[in-house]
């Protein structure tokens, strides 16, 4: 029954990540509203979380299993963490640790002042969508929480 239990909640888990991941692509793509670095981030748990679920459809063993939900519960525990974070820079509470700039361009100095003129930056301070007075960074934080508790249940259940 434990068994069942757990690998209903793995489904789930992968069920939600595919979910969030298609909105967010389907915002960026169809939509164009433009993620700045953070929410970039913010993805990076869900496709690790889509990876150890059909994982755990594929191994036999119980210890193992087990240790995919002490897994799930650091991926949403950092998810939530990075949403925090987010959500203060969106509300002005604290500045980002990292640059919500991509700096991955190479430059020099005669092309800097063009590159500085014409680069397409996105803060992370800005909200580029809300639903329901909401932005996507709170939304993150909400789903990341009840993520979290559940993979702790799940974790709980192998113990008896």
């Amino acid at each position: 029954m434990i068994l069942k239990k757990n690998t209903s909640l793995n489904l789930f888990f992968i069920i939600i990540s595919i979910i969030i991941l298609s909105i967010v692509n389907y915002m960026e793509i169809f939509k164009d509203i433009q993620p700045c670095k953070l929410c970039i981030y913010q993805r990076y748990p869900y496709y690790l979380a889509i990876f150890l679920g059909i994982f755990f459809f594929l191994i036999k063993n119980q210890k193992l299993k087990k240790n995919i939900f002490l897994l799930y519960i650091l991926i949403f525990f950092s998810s939530f963490i990075m949403a925090l974070h987010h959500l203060g820079i969106e509300n002005n509470l604290w500045n980002s640790i990292t640059s919500c700039e991509d700096n991955s361009k190479n430059l020099s100095n005669n092309n800097l002042k063009d590159y500085l003129l014409n680069k397409e930056y996105v803060s992370c301070e800005d909200i580029a969508f809300k639903f329901l007075g909401i932005s996507l960074a709170g939304f993150n934080l909400i789903i990341s929480l009840i993520l979290l508790i559940l993979s702790f249940a799940g974790n709980k259940r192998f113990r008896h």
